[in-house]
């Protein structure tokens, strides 16, 4: 019978297609058909484009696996030799939010875009003004490329929005930045808005500019001013917000004046009417 000597062929790597966690460690084989059998191996570790050749036996152990890792073998015996082909390893790794994932606000609603790279992929929510609860207000989408997540929010404006991305390896969350647009301008309550007290009740006018239009909110002897006893009117002229509250007598008011940008409190100064139809400042 004839003994037929041959350079190894059909070189492969087993255990490249388990998983192993960035850091730690795997465990891999080169296998191959020769005659006689491989007497030395060479291995090859490519890492973030650069490469390593280790001579090592048929067994290799990789520690500190990084992501983007790839390997061959060499098997060599008297006859010749043969390589294997270059394997992607399987690294896990966790979630990394991206720096460029950012908010756009608008009078119009809010445009989120969160980028996240991750292994295996990331399952990304949100999470807008404290609330999880998103539908039927927010909507979703998310896509998927290689190691990286994109998941877009839209709905209306909001002021604290905030991203999670988790996997089986680690859970990574990022408080948006939100950018409006150059137009936009917070509320700033002017300094022109008082009230009047007599002895029929209070009439108060707060004045506001902002962009978009603000809404405004009262606040009398530290309760919400409210249907049956008080009543507001509010109108409004380019970015100039005017609001009338008028009810029973009262002696500390507020006003607040809130929109996508911002929000602006103030104090009303309260004027009382004296008989002969002056008027005086509260405390003064």
């Amino acid at each position: 019978m004839l003994n037929i000597l041959y350079a190894p062929e059909d070189v492969k790597i087993d255990g490249a297609d388990r998983s192993v966690v960035e850091g730690g460690a795997i465990s891999l084989m080169c296998t191959s058909k020769s005659n006689p059998e491989p007497t030395d191996y060479e291995w090859l570790v490519t890492q973030k484009g650069s490469t390593t050749t280790k001579t090592a036996p048929k067994s290799f152990p990789l520690e500190a696996v990084k992501r983007d890792t790839s390997v061959s073998c060499t098997a060599r015996n008297s006859a010749g030799r043969g390589q294997s082909k270059q394997v992607l390893l399987n690294v896990h790794f966790p979630p990394t939010i991206l720096v460029n994932s950012t908010c756009s606000g608008s009078a119009g609603g809010l445009r989120c875009v969160c980028r996240v790279e991750a292994a295996p992929k990331a399952n990304v929510s949100w999470t807008v003004n404290g609330s999880s609860a998103l539908l039927p207000h927010f909507s979703t989408m998310t896509k998927h490329a290689g190691g990286i997540t994109v998941s877009e929010l839209t709905g209306p404006p909001a002021s604290n929005v905030s991203c999670k991305a988790s996997n089986i390896v680690g859970t990574d969350t990022y408080q948006m930045p939100i950018q409006h647009s150059v137009s936009e301008v917070p509320p700033s309550i002017l300094m022109n808005s008082t009230c009047f007290v007599s002895a029929g009740g209070v009439q108060c006018v707060c004045r506001a500019e902002a962009e978009p239009q603000p809404n405004i909110f009262w606040m009398v002897d530290g309760s919400s001013a409210v249907h049956p006893h008080f009543n507001t009117t509010t109108t409004y002229a380019g970015r100039i917000a005017v609001s009338e509250l008028t009810g029973p007598p009262a002696s500390n008011v507020s006003c607040k004046a809130s929109n996508v940008v911002g929000t602006d409190t103030y104090q009303m100064p309260i004027l009382h009417s004296v008989s002969d139809g002056s008027a005086f400042l509260n405390g003064v």
